[in-house]
């Protein structure tokens, strides 16, 4: 599991105005270059998963969790980004 004080330090040395989503250390993937500067960007299913291990929340009650309390919490122009992965298999499939 990644410190949160580690990835701050790490990401101050990049920008240090860069919008960290508290105690999502685990789901952090990257960052994401805008016009604004540099958004953090992290992994929905892992956020999603942390809820449902550490809460003991079924999928739907952890989804919704986290759609209303860390995906919709807007806090500035350089709020955090979530991704959502999709496998090719789905999209690449014949129609």
């Amino acid at each position: 599991m990644t410190k949160p004080n580690n990835l701050r330090k790490f990401l101050a040395n990049i920008d240090e105005d860069i919008v960290l989503a508290d105690g999502q250390e685990n789901a952090f993937l990257g960052l994401a270059s805008t016009p604004n500067g540099y958004i953090a960007v992290y992994s929905t299913d892992e956020i999603i998963n942390k809820y449902m291990e550490e809460d003991l929340m079924d999928y739907e009650t952890a989804e919704e969790f986290v759609q209303y309390n860390v995906i919709q919490a807007y806090v500035g122009e350089r709020t955090p980004i979530f991704l959502e992965i999709i496998p090719k298999e789905i999209w690449n499939e014949k129609q």
